[in-house]
């Protein structure tokens, strides 16, 4: 038997090469798009990028519903019937739809107006501080802790070897982080509050995640759908959360002069920067889109493959962009860079991309108990052909004997 099994792909796979490609165009738009020297701006202005960014799913779920309806016509005709002698389960109408979508765009959201209120509210710029790689590793670990809780996902051999190798590389991580953060003698109180909105933001999102599995699992809801109705209720969101500052003057980091942040957007539509933001914008709904098919076809423990992916490029990006400059870049850099490529592996593990065939750590994957069930439908043949066989010679004994 090989050391290694690994499993076969198939067409849905090419999204974790979308996630990919879509996370790294990002951190080079990104770079380009916060420009404006008003960084309290820069951060309201990616908030409305990434929300607004939603309304483009309008489109695919416009054309898979028009799709759906020309290709099935004679179900939509059953579906409509059934409709009209109120036939259809309580859970498939969308009046009983808005709740849970209106709960999913509460967490999508809140998951971005923390960071924001804590850029605005501080005197300090704290990413600039230093950036703890701890996050990425941790956000892997929400994914399948809330998988567990929520979602009832068993864990396995090969389950907890994955969860002890993502464990192990928190750890480190952490201790590295410390070690930096004593070095730099960080002691801002807003720093480790900075520190728990970003935490706070993970939660969230990592919520959004599994309670959108369990819609798409329980409910008409897809990926489009949830996205394209979550945009509505978002809007409404920013909208509201947005009104005080059309009279409010805020102050920079590292300015004095008051200015209302609204006044600031010009700068983003001027110029190169218009291509840019339309990049972002477009960018930023193929990260959200890609994400959440990922859930759908696999589950939300796969997107500690894409997490690991995004936050290995992510380094490598900051590597060569510190080398291209010529500035240093520090040890604990290449650390984590070594730390996300074990995550990765750590998802590949979890998720049975590929399959250890040693220490029983194949038994409960869903290969084995595929290749199990083979096995005893071959037998239960070979059983039945026997009996067959059996009943026929005796018959055969019986009418010679006659």
């Amino acid at each position: 038997m090989k050391c290694l099994t690994f499993q076969k792909p198939n067409k849905y796979h090419f999204l974790f090469l979308l996630f990919f490609v879509s996370a790294l165009s990002r951190l080079f738009v990104n770079d380009k798009v916060m420009i404006s020297g008003n960084k309290k701006a820069d951060f309201f202005f990616l908030m409305y990028c990434y929300i607004l960014s939603h309304f483009l799913s309008f489109i695919p779920f416009c054309i898979s519903q028009y799709l759906s309806k020309k290709k099935e016509k004679s179900d939509m005709n059953k579906l409509v019937e059934n409709i009209v002698e109120n036939k259809i389960p309580k859970k498939y109408k969308w009046k009983n739809l808005i709740k849970p979508i209106l709960i999913l765009s509460i967490f999508g959201f809140f998951a971005e107006v923390p960071m924001f209120l804590f850029n605005l509210l501080s005197d300090k710029f704290y990413h600039s501080i230093y950036k703890m790689g701890v996050y990425s590793i941790l956000n892997a670990v929400l994914i399948y802790i809330f998988g567990y809780c929520i979602l009832k996902i068993y864990f396995y051999k090969h389950h907890y070897l994955s969860f002890g190798i993502n464990s192990l590389c928190f750890i480190t991580s952490l201790i590295i982080d410390i070690i930096q953060l004593v070095m730099k003698k960080v002691n801002y109180l807003g720093y480790y509050i900075y520190m728990l909105a970003r935490i706070l933001r993970l939660i969230l999102q990592c919520l959004l995640y599994c309670f959108s599995k369990k819609e798409f699992e329980s409910s008409i809801l897809t990926p489009y759908s949830i996205i394209a109705f979550r945009a509505i209720f978002e809007t409404i969101f920013l909208g509201i959360f947005s009104i005080p500052f059309i009279f409010t003057k805020v102050n920079d980091f590292d300015k004095n002069d008051g200015e209302i942040l609204f006044t600031r957007f010009k700068l983003y539509f001027t110029g190169i920067n218009l291509l840019y933001s339309i990049i972002l914008f477009i960018i930023n709904y193929l990260i959200d889109i890609s994400f959440m098919l990922i859930i759908d076809k696999f589950s939300t423990s796969h997107l500690a493959l894409a997490i690991g992916s995004e936050s290995f490029a992510g380094n490598a990006y900051v590597i060569i962009r510190s080398l291209i400059n010529k500035a240093n870049v520090s040890y604990e850099v290449y650390v984590n860079l070594a730390l996300y490529f074990l995550v990765f592996i750590g998802a590949m593990i979890h998720n049975e991309i590929f399959i250890i065939n040693k220490c029983g750590l194949n038994e409960k994957t869903l290969l084995h108990l595929d290749n199990e069930f083979k096995e005893e439908n071959i037998d239960i043949e070979n059983v039945v052909n026997n009996l067959d066989g059996s009943s026929t010679s005796e018959d055969k004994e019986s009418n010679t004997t006659n």
